[in-house]
């Protein structure tokens, strides 16, 4: 809940004893205490033991007994925790100006220095439809985020073209010496060249200053080796120098890019030693916190190498030494998962609604050199319902050999969004669903073709919508926690069945 106590932002009193509306604290601003870090995931991990208690238990649930698993010993979930401080890569903030007493730590400039009163910027968040008090300081953005942030204001304070009906400004990094930053400003006007010229000056000059910024976060060190072969056509250097700084100026039905590019390269280095490169773009859903999103692919890797071949091997349609099973991922976004499972499945079906997700999946596949893999562009309750109807026409004897064959090999490229009649997937050619839905979980058609596969991997940014009600006998779990420090549970949960 939002903080109630009538003080400021930093515990200053508040004249007659009460916040105004407007000047409401939300928790995600609470004074962050690192110390508190690991008392708040326990108390994450010990709500998901006692919301999943009965599943954990797998000895008393009948289906699995009746498959022959015998597990007398309850699953115990495997727990990673975020870094407390400085681990988000994508934040987004409302700005407001404001008339404001100047002083040395609103405007960034030395004690000995003079400035002129005047109007000021600040970032902003929206708490129950209201502004919040102004943001000084994030301590949970990555530095290089955290350091940049009244840099940016300062510019767009000094020059009108950048501050005039600037509304919103957001930021997209990646970690590294080398790691890109994409600042996107938002505009409740119209914006046009005038606003791009007006724009290269601050550019240049922020470009500089997340240098050295980068110099001071990183210690100057080489943190990319071995990325060189990951690199796109234009050359490991030249690409990744490209993303150092642009800036996004976006108002309705107008993006100028002032810059190079519009994106950003994450580089994730997983455990079992490979590095993977993905292409993040601009407004695009992507992990936050590129700390879990490596924890995250490492229990996806664990679990494709050693839980779902066991679990296989007990099915008849399987054995130990038989060839790798295929896979069918929905709700597959930039490719996040893909990339890394690719290499333990003989084939992978890669679904996912937006056409924006689907042109970076394909690229991360290209970039990381993974061939076995087709991304498909529709809604998974399409292919879940095509799917389905695949199935009861073939039990009841009205699918022809040529449409059997198709559906075994996955004719047709999938690259146009359709209402999924086109996908001519045969629900018994995949021996593994992977499911990462949004919030709500989900929908009753991917729900009824996902309890059809024997093997399923479930990541679930919220366990309590939709994974509680639908899991049936975990083999493994995992609490990836997101690092944020609210009393609700807000994490990612894997499961695999």
């Amino acid at each position: 809940a939002s903080s109630t106590g009538a003080e400021g932002a930093r515990g200053e009193p508040v004249p007659g004893g009460e916040r105004p509306a407007q000047e409401e604290v939300p928790e995600y601003h609470d004074p962050v205490d690192a110390s508190t870090y690991s008392a708040a995931l326990d108390a994450k991990v010990a709500e998901l033991e006692r919301l999943f208690s009965p599943l954990m238990q797998q000895a008393s649930i009948p289906i699995l007994n009746a498959k022959g698993v015998d597990r007398s010993v309850s699953v115990r979930p495997e727990v990673f925790p975020s870094p407390p401080l400085n681990f988000r890569s994508r934040c987004r903030f409302q700005v407001m100006w404001e008339d404001a007493p100047v002083t040395a730590e609103s405007t960034g400039i030395s004690p000995g220095e003079s400035v002129e009163p005047g109007r000021r910027l600040s970032y902003r968040m929206w708490n129950k439809g209201k502004p919040t008090v102004p943001i000084t300081e994030f301590p949970m953005a990555l530095r290089e985020i955290e350091e940049l942030m009244p840099a940016v204001l300062r510019e767009a304070e000094a020059h009108p073209e950048l501050g005039d009906g600037l509304q919103a400004i957001h930021f997209l990094a990646s970690r590294g010496i080398r790691g890109g930053m994409l600042v996107t400003m938002v505009y409740g006007r119209p914006i046009d060249e005038a606003w791009k010229t007006a724009a290269e000056g601050p550019r240049a000059r922020l470009k500089a200053a997340m240098g050295d910024i980068r110099e001071r976060v990183y210690g100057g060190g080489d943190d990319d080796d071995g990325f060189a072969a990951l690199a796109g056509p234009r050359g490991d250097d030249e690409e990744f120098d490209a993303t150092a700084l642009n800036i996004l100026g976006r108002s309705r039905g107008t993006q100028i890019v002032v810059g190079d590019a519009c994106h950003v390269f994450e580089r994730l280095t997983l455990r079992d030693g490979r590095r993977m490169s993905y292409r993040q773009a601009e407004g695009a859903f992507s992990n936050p916190n590129s700390f879990m999103a490596e924890s995250t692919l490492d229990w996806l890797c664990d679990c494709a190498a050693t839980t779902v071949r066991e679990a296989l091997a007990g099915t008849s349609e399987h054995s130990v030494e038989a060839a790798p099973p295929s896979l069918l991922e929905l709700y597959s976004g930039n490719g996040n998962h893909t990339v890394a499972l690719a290499k333990y499945f003989d084939r992978v079906a890669a679904v996912e609604l937006s056409g924006v997700l689907c042109e970076a999946a394909r690229e991360n596949l290209a970039r990381n050199g993974v061939e076995n893999t087709k991304v498909l562009h529709s809604p998974s309750e399409s292919v879940a319902r095509g799917m389905l109807r695949r199935k009861k026409r073939h039990e009841e004897g009205r699918v022809g050999k040529a449409a059997m064959a198709a559906a075994a090999t996955g004719a047709g490229d999938g690259s146009k969004r359709g209402d999924g009649s086109g996908m001519d997937f045969d629900i018994n050619a995949y021996d593994v669903v992977l499911v990462d839905p949004p919030r709500a979980g989900l929908d009753p058609d991917t729900l009824d073709l996902v309890s059809r596969f024997d093997v399923v991997l479930y990541i679930s940014c919220d366990p309590r919508k939709g994974l509680l009600e639908n899991a049936v006998g975990p083999h493994a779990a995992r609490v990836l926690d997101t690092g944020e420090f609210e009393g609700e549970f807000k994490g990612w949960s894997g499961l695999a069945r």
